[in-house]
């Protein structure tokens, strides 16, 4: 991670940086269907019938870079109220998806020594678990083609947020909370 913090002035601050993941794959998995039969009383063991195994998945060694540029700025109106936005993008190179400009922004209201109120909104993009990207099956339209990777076309889940907070510190602002000891 590289990050930089750049104090403007008094009430302004700036932070920006870039995140790089690199991510090694190695993935494994195996199954099969197994049917059980009916059992006609003739026998006491458990009859089955089972198919060939199947690799749904398997890769060893391949990487992957996730680069997540952003940048952010705070300003303080007072010690009680401050704000904070900012931009995001990021980029997946096993899918070579890209996150557009992804703005945040987060209101913070200190109500008193022991109260806040909070609000962040914002837009997040994330990869998705990896092995979805490198399960094979086979596709029903394409009879014959086999067992294939269709999933590496897959883009980012994207959400909007939206977060509303409120705090309570139970103790003052010079206080720590106290808790009974026991012998």
């Amino acid at each position: 991670m590289l990050s930089f913090f750049k104090k403007i002035d008094s009430k302004n601050t700036l932070n920006y940086g870039l995140q790089n993941d690199i991510y090694q794959f190695n993935l494994e998995d195996s199954a099969r269907q197994v049917t059980i039969l009916p059992n006609n009383g003739n026998s006491e063991d458990l009859q089955y019938q089972a198919t060939p195994w199947s690799n749904r998945w398997n890769t060893m060694g391949e990487t992957a870079l996730l680069t997540q540029p952003y940048v952010q700025w705070k300003h303080k109106f007072n010690e009680a109220v401050s704000l904070v936005a900012g931009v995001h993008s990021q980029y997946f190179s096993l899918t070579n998806s890209w996150s557009a400009i992804e703005p945040r922004a987060g209101f913070s209201w200190k109500l008193n020594d022991s109260q806040r109120m909070d609000v962040g909104l914002g837009f997040h993009s994330q990869i998705q678990a990896p092995y979805t990207y490198f399960y094979k099956f086979t596709d029903d339209n394409k009879p014959g083609s086999g067992m294939a990777q269709h999933n590496r076309q897959i883009d980012f889940t994207r959400s909007k947020h939206l977060v509303l907070g409120y705090e309570k510190t139970c103790a003052g602002p010079d206080q720590h909370p106290r808790y009974p000891k026991h012998p």
